[in-house]
Protein backbone atom coordinates (compact mmCIF):
# COMPACT_ATOMS: atom_id res chain seq x y z
CA UNK A 1 0.00 0.00 0.00
CA UNK A 2 1.24 3.46 -0.83
CA UNK A 3 -0.08 7.02 -0.90
CA UNK A 4 0.42 9.76 -3.48
CA UNK A 5 1.26 13.10 -1.88
CA UNK A 6 1.13 16.24 -4.00
CA UNK A 7 3.67 18.60 -2.48
CA UNK A 8 2.10 21.74 -3.90
CA UNK A 9 -1.26 20.94 -2.29
CA UNK A 10 0.46 19.87 0.93
CA UNK A 11 2.47 23.10 1.02
CA UNK A 12 -0.57 25.30 0.37
CA UNK A 13 -2.65 23.48 2.98
CA UNK A 14 0.01 24.02 5.64
CA UNK A 15 0.68 27.59 4.52
CA UNK A 16 -2.97 28.58 4.74
CA UNK A 17 -3.65 26.84 8.04
CA UNK A 18 -0.41 28.06 9.66
CA UNK A 19 -1.14 31.64 8.60
CA UNK A 20 -4.66 31.52 10.00
CA UNK A 21 -3.38 29.88 13.19
CA UNK A 22 -0.95 32.74 13.69
CA UNK A 23 -3.64 35.37 13.08
CA UNK A 24 -6.00 33.62 15.49
CA UNK A 25 -3.31 33.42 18.16
CA UNK A 26 -2.70 37.15 17.66
CA UNK A 27 -6.39 37.80 18.33
CA UNK A 28 -6.38 35.66 21.45
CA UNK A 29 -3.15 37.15 22.79
CA UNK A 30 -4.03 40.70 21.67
CA UNK A 31 -0.62 41.09 20.03
CA UNK A 32 0.31 43.17 17.02
CA UNK A 33 2.15 41.74 14.04
CA UNK A 34 1.88 42.57 10.35
CA UNK A 35 0.19 40.25 7.88
CA UNK A 36 3.43 40.00 5.92
CA UNK A 37 5.31 38.83 9.01
CA UNK A 38 2.64 36.22 9.74
CA UNK A 39 2.68 35.03 6.13
CA UNK A 40 6.47 34.75 6.11
CA UNK A 41 6.46 32.69 9.32
CA UNK A 42 3.71 30.47 7.94
CA UNK A 43 5.62 29.92 4.68
CA UNK A 44 8.79 29.03 6.60
CA UNK A 45 6.96 26.53 8.81
CA UNK A 46 5.16 25.04 5.80
CA UNK A 47 8.48 24.59 3.99
CA UNK A 48 9.95 22.99 7.11
CA UNK A 49 7.02 20.56 7.21
CA UNK A 50 7.52 19.60 3.56
CA UNK A 51 11.23 19.09 4.20
CA UNK A 52 10.59 16.70 7.08
CA UNK A 53 8.07 14.70 5.03
CA UNK A 54 10.50 14.28 2.13
CA UNK A 55 13.80 13.73 3.94
CA UNK A 56 12.85 12.56 7.42
CA UNK A 57 9.83 10.34 6.87
CA UNK A 58 11.64 7.33 8.33
CA UNK A 59 12.17 9.11 11.66
CA UNK A 60 8.58 9.36 12.84
CA UNK A 61 9.32 10.53 16.40
CA UNK A 62 11.85 13.16 15.34
CA UNK A 63 9.49 14.29 12.59
CA UNK A 64 6.64 14.72 15.07
CA UNK A 65 8.76 16.69 17.52
CA UNK A 66 10.16 18.95 14.81
CA UNK A 67 6.78 19.73 13.28
CA UNK A 68 4.69 19.93 16.46
CA UNK A 69 7.09 21.68 18.83
CA UNK A 70 9.73 23.50 16.81
CA UNK A 71 7.28 24.75 14.19
CA UNK A 72 4.82 25.96 16.83
CA UNK A 73 7.60 27.74 18.71
CA UNK A 74 8.68 29.41 15.47
CA UNK A 75 5.16 30.64 14.75
CA UNK A 76 4.73 31.99 18.26
CA UNK A 77 8.14 33.66 18.42
CA UNK A 78 8.37 35.19 14.95
CA UNK A 79 4.86 34.99 13.55
CA UNK A 80 3.24 36.50 16.66
CA UNK A 81 6.31 38.57 17.60
CA UNK A 82 6.31 37.41 21.23
CA UNK A 83 9.53 37.66 23.22
CA UNK A 84 8.41 37.51 26.85
CA UNK A 85 8.75 33.99 28.31
CA UNK A 86 5.40 34.01 30.11
CA UNK A 87 3.51 35.27 27.10
CA UNK A 88 5.47 32.86 24.92
CA UNK A 89 4.09 29.94 26.93
CA UNK A 90 0.61 31.43 26.75
CA UNK A 91 0.98 31.81 23.00
CA UNK A 92 2.15 28.20 22.78
CA UNK A 93 -1.04 27.03 24.50
CA UNK A 94 -3.23 29.33 22.39
CA UNK A 95 -1.60 28.00 19.23
CA UNK A 96 -2.37 24.37 20.15
CA UNK A 97 -5.95 25.22 21.11
CA UNK A 98 -6.45 27.04 17.82
CA UNK A 99 -4.84 24.14 15.93
CA UNK A 100 -7.24 21.68 17.55
CA UNK A 101 -10.24 23.83 16.63
CA UNK A 102 -9.03 24.45 13.08
CA UNK A 103 -8.20 20.80 12.52
CA UNK A 104 -11.64 19.67 13.63
CA UNK A 105 -13.46 22.20 11.44
CA UNK A 106 -11.17 21.58 8.47
CA UNK A 107 -11.65 17.83 8.54
CA UNK A 108 -15.39 18.26 8.97
CA UNK A 109 -15.65 20.46 5.89
CA UNK A 110 -13.27 18.23 3.97
CA UNK A 111 -15.51 15.23 4.59
CA UNK A 112 -18.47 16.93 2.89
CA UNK A 113 -16.63 18.84 0.17
CA UNK A 114 -13.88 16.43 -0.84
CA UNK A 115 -10.54 17.66 -2.22
CA UNK A 116 -9.78 19.38 -5.51
CA UNK A 117 -6.21 20.66 -5.28
CA UNK A 118 -4.36 23.68 -3.97
CA UNK A 119 -7.02 26.27 -4.84
CA UNK A 120 -9.65 24.28 -3.00
CA UNK A 121 -7.40 24.05 0.06
CA UNK A 122 -7.02 27.81 0.01
CA UNK A 123 -10.78 28.36 -0.17
CA UNK A 124 -11.50 25.74 2.47
CA UNK A 125 -8.92 27.21 4.85
CA UNK A 126 -10.43 30.65 4.36
CA UNK A 127 -13.87 29.28 5.20
CA UNK A 128 -12.53 27.72 8.40
CA UNK A 129 -10.83 30.98 9.36
CA UNK A 130 -14.06 32.90 8.77
CA UNK A 131 -15.97 30.42 10.94
CA UNK A 132 -13.44 30.72 13.78
CA UNK A 133 -13.49 34.51 13.50
CA UNK A 134 -17.27 34.51 13.87
CA UNK A 135 -17.04 32.19 16.88
CA UNK A 136 -14.47 34.46 18.57
CA UNK A 137 -16.60 37.52 17.86
CA UNK A 138 -19.67 35.85 19.33
CA UNK A 139 -17.71 34.77 22.42
CA UNK A 140 -16.31 38.26 23.02
CA UNK A 141 -19.72 39.84 22.49
CA UNK A 142 -21.32 37.48 24.98
CA UNK A 143 -18.50 38.05 27.45
CA UNK A 144 -18.82 41.83 27.08
CA UNK A 145 -22.56 41.65 27.69
CA UNK A 146 -22.02 39.49 30.75
CA UNK A 147 -19.33 41.84 32.09
CA UNK A 148 -21.64 44.84 31.87
CA UNK A 149 -23.82 43.79 34.79
CA UNK A 150 -22.54 43.34 38.33
CA UNK A 151 -24.02 42.19 41.57
CA UNK A 152 -23.90 45.17 43.95
CA UNK A 153 -24.43 45.10 47.71
CA UNK A 154 -24.70 48.39 49.61
CA UNK A 155 -23.84 48.43 53.33
CA UNK A 156 -24.77 51.02 55.91
CA UNK A 157 -24.80 50.61 59.73
CA UNK A 158 -25.28 46.84 59.57
CA UNK A 159 -28.01 47.00 56.90
CA UNK A 160 -27.45 45.82 53.33
CA UNK A 161 -29.29 46.18 50.04
CA UNK A 162 -28.54 44.12 46.92
CA UNK A 163 -29.10 45.66 43.48
CA UNK A 164 -28.06 45.04 39.87
CA UNK A 165 -25.37 47.45 38.68
CA UNK A 166 -24.43 48.52 35.16
CA UNK A 167 -20.75 48.97 34.26
CA UNK A 168 -21.02 52.26 32.39
CA UNK A 169 -17.90 53.73 30.77
CA UNK A 170 -19.86 56.94 30.22
CA UNK A 171 -20.14 57.59 33.94
CA UNK A 172 -17.33 60.03 34.65
CA UNK A 173 -18.70 61.48 37.89
CA UNK A 174 -15.96 62.37 40.35
CA UNK A 175 -16.22 63.70 43.89
CA UNK A 176 -13.57 66.41 44.18
CA UNK A 177 -14.12 66.73 47.94
CA UNK A 178 -13.47 63.10 48.89
CA UNK A 179 -11.51 62.28 45.71
CA UNK A 180 -13.56 59.24 44.87
CA UNK A 181 -15.47 57.97 41.82
CA UNK A 182 -19.23 58.32 42.08
CA UNK A 183 -21.91 55.79 41.23
CA UNK A 184 -25.59 56.61 40.82
CA UNK A 185 -28.74 55.02 42.27
CA UNK A 186 -32.35 56.14 42.56
CA UNK A 187 -33.79 57.26 45.89
CA UNK A 188 -36.39 54.49 46.21
CA UNK A 189 -33.64 51.86 46.38
CA UNK A 190 -31.12 53.51 48.67
CA UNK A 191 -33.78 54.64 51.16
CA UNK A 192 -34.27 51.00 52.24
CA UNK A 193 -30.90 51.17 54.04
CA UNK A 194 -32.10 53.75 56.53
CA UNK A 195 -34.62 54.18 59.30
CA UNK A 196 -37.83 56.17 58.85
CA UNK A 197 -36.43 59.37 60.34
CA UNK A 198 -33.32 59.28 58.19
CA UNK A 199 -35.48 58.59 55.13
CA UNK A 200 -37.49 61.75 55.74
CA UNK A 201 -34.37 63.87 56.18
CA UNK A 202 -32.71 62.31 53.14
CA UNK A 203 -35.79 62.92 51.01
CA UNK A 204 -35.80 66.58 52.01
CA UNK A 205 -32.10 66.81 51.19
CA UNK A 206 -32.62 65.21 47.76
CA UNK A 207 -35.41 67.71 47.04
CA UNK A 208 -33.11 70.57 47.98
CA UNK A 209 -35.34 71.35 50.94
CA UNK A 210 -34.54 72.36 54.50
CA UNK A 211 -33.81 69.46 56.84
CA UNK A 212 -35.54 69.38 60.20
CA UNK A 213 -32.93 67.24 61.92
CA UNK A 214 -29.74 67.58 59.88
CA UNK A 215 -27.72 65.80 62.58
CA UNK A 216 -29.31 62.52 61.46
CA UNK A 217 -27.51 62.80 58.13
CA UNK A 218 -24.12 63.81 59.56
CA UNK A 219 -22.66 60.29 59.30
CA UNK A 220 -23.67 60.11 55.63
CA UNK A 221 -21.71 63.27 54.77
CA UNK A 222 -24.42 64.65 52.46
CA UNK A 223 -23.26 67.00 49.73
CA UNK A 224 -23.95 67.89 46.10
CA UNK A 225 -21.97 66.85 43.01
CA UNK A 226 -22.08 68.79 39.73
CA UNK A 227 -22.82 66.82 36.58
CA UNK A 228 -23.28 67.41 32.86
CA UNK A 229 -25.00 65.15 30.34
CA UNK A 230 -24.26 64.57 26.67
CA UNK A 231 -26.88 67.15 25.72
CA UNK A 232 -25.00 69.77 27.75
CA UNK A 233 -27.68 69.75 30.44
CA UNK A 234 -26.05 70.16 33.81
CA UNK A 235 -26.99 70.47 37.45
CA UNK A 236 -26.26 69.01 40.86
CA UNK A 237 -26.89 65.53 42.21
CA UNK A 238 -27.29 64.89 45.96
CA UNK A 239 -24.70 62.40 47.21
CA UNK A 240 -23.98 60.46 50.39
CA UNK A 241 -21.14 58.27 51.65
CA UNK A 242 -21.91 54.70 52.74
CA UNK A 243 -19.85 52.21 54.75
CA UNK A 244 -19.09 49.64 52.05
CA UNK A 245 -19.88 48.72 48.48
CA UNK A 246 -19.39 45.11 47.36
CA UNK A 247 -19.16 44.27 43.64
CA UNK A 248 -19.20 40.80 42.10
CA UNK A 249 -19.15 39.47 38.54
CA UNK A 250 -18.27 35.81 38.04
CA UNK A 251 -14.90 35.18 39.68
CA UNK A 252 -14.16 38.90 40.06
CA UNK A 253 -15.12 40.86 43.17
CA UNK A 254 -14.37 44.27 44.68
CA UNK A 255 -14.92 45.71 48.16
CA UNK A 256 -15.01 49.51 48.22
CA UNK A 257 -14.81 51.34 51.55
CA UNK A 258 -16.59 54.65 52.03
CA UNK A 259 -18.10 54.76 48.51
CA UNK A 260 -19.73 57.97 47.33
CA UNK A 261 -23.22 57.36 45.93
CA UNK A 262 -25.17 60.00 44.01
CA UNK A 263 -28.94 59.86 44.24
CA UNK A 264 -31.09 60.47 41.17
CA UNK A 265 -34.79 61.06 40.83
CA UNK A 266 -37.05 58.22 39.78
CA UNK A 267 -36.59 57.28 36.14
CA UNK A 268 -40.32 57.02 35.52
CA UNK A 269 -42.07 54.07 33.93
CA UNK A 270 -39.36 53.28 31.37
CA UNK A 271 -37.98 49.78 32.04
CA UNK A 272 -34.33 49.25 32.91
CA UNK A 273 -32.21 46.12 32.97
CA UNK A 274 -30.18 47.57 35.87
CA UNK A 275 -30.78 49.43 39.13
CA UNK A 276 -27.51 51.28 39.63
CA UNK A 277 -24.96 52.98 37.36
CA UNK A 278 -21.44 52.02 38.41
CA UNK A 279 -18.41 54.20 37.88
CA UNK A 280 -15.86 52.20 35.79
CA UNK A 281 -13.01 53.35 38.06
CA UNK A 282 -14.45 51.20 40.85
CA UNK A 283 -13.79 48.09 38.74
CA UNK A 284 -10.73 49.05 36.71
CA UNK A 285 -8.70 50.44 39.59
Amino acid sequence: MYYVLYMDVFFVENLVMDYFLIRTALRLMKCSATHLRSLAAAALVSAMTCFTVVFMRKYLLLNTILVSVAATALMVRFGCKIKDKKRFLQGFVCMYLAAFLYGALYRLLLRFAGTEGAMFSLLLGTAVYAAVTVLLWAYRTLRAQTGKYWKVVLYWAGTCKEVKGLYDTGNGLWDATYRRPVSVICYSLIRELFSGEIQEELQAFCQYGQAGKPELLAALHPHYIPFRTVGNQGGFLPAVTLDYLYLENGNTSRLITRPVIAIEREHGSSPRSYQMILNPNLINS
